[in-house]
């Protein structure tokens, strides 16, 4: 334990023991909250009403970046939207063009480089018309995907408020049910 009187400043607000951290060699230390208190689940979007049939229409996704932490975090964004489904995810070319295949997603939030290749190799793979949002950190590419007709382009790290207006183009391309 701690021993000795410890300044005001090195109790944890918000934590419900009280706790005090430990003040070593003349630095504070600010101990973390955990995750679940450090990021509080966001507050869910309406899903969209479908005017035509009084249901919610669903977006069904799939994302395809090699890299996990980014897949996470764009689930973790995706969460907010409550008219979004994320049907598959994939770290490869090779995956995607299955998942997308087995899935048939209406978008596809594709990375850049991948493992085995490229994003714009999946492109000629894909089987259905899903529309394709390209999430990568290299803005070199903006042109060529516009080229091949993608939805929109999102550089990371994504911001929420530009993924909001990305999914908003696809909703609004989507036929309208019958």
């Amino acid at each position: 334990g701690i021993s000795g009187p410890q300044p005001p400043d090195a109790v944890i607000a918000g934590w419900p023991c009280g706790a005090r951290l430990p003040i070593i060699a003349g630095n504070r230390r600010r101990a973390t909250r955990p995750a679940a208190t450090r990021f509080p689940p966001p507050e869910r979007a309406q899903p969209r009403p479908n005017r035509h049939a009084g249901t919610t229409i669903m977006l069904r996704l799939m994302l395809v970046d090699d890299e996990p932490p980014a897949r996470r975090a764009m689930r973790r964004l995706l969460g907010v939207h409550a008219d979004v489904e994320i049907v598959a995810e994939a770290a490869t070319v090779a995956d995607a063009a299955r998942a997308a295949g087995e899935t048939g997603p209406d978008l596809i939030l594709l990375d850049i480089d991948l493992t085995d290749g490229q994003g714009f190799d999946l492109l000629a793979a894909l089987p259905g018309s899903a529309a394709i949002v390209f999430v990568t950190a290299h803005s070199a590419f903006a042109a060529r995907a516009f080229d091949v007709a993608a939805v929109d382009y999102l550089l990371k790290p994504v911001d929420p408020d530009r993924l909001a207006t990305a999914l908003e183009r696809v909703r609004q391309r989507r036929p309208a049910a019958p």
